[in-house]
């Protein structure tokens, strides 16, 4: 397992927030995902690196219509 970093824009309510750890949790290889709201919000997300990468799962919040990135922030805090 490894666990990695997004930066996830506009993570304002509690609601987004639960709709982001949905999405990333539904896909296969992610074990966890720790969501902190704010502009931007940041995910701190434990994944299995054979099954998913995370471009993958970028790629699976932008479909959903996050403005989301790999990035250098744990959990919404700057690095």
């Amino acid at each position: 397992m490894k666990t990695g970093n997004l930066k996830v824009q506009a993570i304002t309510d509690e609601v987004l927030a639960e709709d982001v750890r949905k999405a990333l949790t539904a896909e296969r290889g992610v074990r966890m995902a720790l969501v902190t709201q704010g502009e931007p919000g940041g995910v701190e997300v434990e994944y299995d690196e054979n099954t998913t990468s995370l471009e993958q799962l970028v790629g699976r919040l932008r479909a959903q219509g996050f403005d989301a990135e790999i990035g250098g922030y744990s959990a919404g805090h700057a690095p």
